[in-house]
């Protein structure tokens, strides 16, 4: 059984064996997110008792993988966006800034909508009404924007955060 602290040293030792802007651009850190939070759960799920060995096999030859080509590197994203959305979906977990982003869109549609109201039925011939739209526009994407932040602070202290 492969440990946390396998799959970091072989993330670090294969590191000088590709580009470091492939490093970063492949997202091969987040392996290291992923084992940690496989590793939590594969005590009560045998597919992510599996998920850790893959990460494993992963963190070993993820330079072989991207210097195959479009193939290997299709490979490693496929098998990285598997694992996560296991835990995504199977496990309650989250990836960083998920709920900020919903919920600042959720906050610019109903901002929308309520600005629409407000401004063209309500104040259909007030001078400020371009103000007021911005506004209450900006309150709402930010109150969402908030709301967002409350969500992945709870993730984060629950340790649900990929």
């Amino acid at each position: 059984m492969a440990t946390l602290k396998e799959i970091n040293t072989a993330l670090e030792e294969n590191k000088t064996r590709i580009y470091k802007k492939d490093f970063n651009f492949f997202n091969v850190g987040f392996v290291s997110s992923l084992a940690k939070a496989s590793i939590r759960e594969e005590c009560s799920c045998e597919v992510c008792r599996a998920n850790v060995e893959k990460l494993a096999f992963l963190a070993n030859s993820y330079p072989d993988m991207i210097a195959r080509g479009e193939e290997g590197k299709r490979n490693f994203e496929d098998s990285i966006e598997k694992i996560s959305n296991h835990l995504i979906k199977n496990h309650g977990y989250a990836k960083a800034g998920w709920y900020k982003a919903l919920y600042s869109f959720v906050g610019i549609v109903a901002g929308l909508l309520v600005a629409t109201i407000v401004v063209f039925l309500i104040l259909a011939d007030n001078a400020n009404s371009k103000s007021i739209f911005l506004l209450i526009l900006g309150i709402a994407m930010l109150a969402g924007y908030i709301w967002g932040s409350i969500k992945d602070a709870k993730c984060e202290k629950h340790e649900k955060k990929l």
